[in-house]
């Protein structure tokens, strides 16, 4: 493997690294709605779990992406 292989399999390896260290963070998507009935409070929360899933999915696919792309530098 030359050094641009290399590189470049060491950036995807820290971006990668990076990426997962996000997905923990964002963890299950989990929110707790609590007991309470109060609309907004119950939007605020609905939008946080909307907003967490949609990062979560994001990321998930650069995963892929890098994964998919340090295998093909491997070959």
């Amino acid at each position: 493997m030359n050094n641009t292989f290399k590189e470049r399999e060491e950036s995807l390896l820290e971006k990668k690294r990076e990426i997962e260290e996000q997905l923990e963070k964002i963890g299950s998507g989990h929110v707790d709605f609590g007991d309470d009935v109060d609309p907004d409070e119950e939007t605020e929360e609905s939008n946080e779990l909307t907003n967490r899933l949609g990062m979560k999915h994001m990321l998930e696919e650069q995963l892929r992406e890098i994964e998919k792309s340090l295998e093909e530098i491997r070959e």
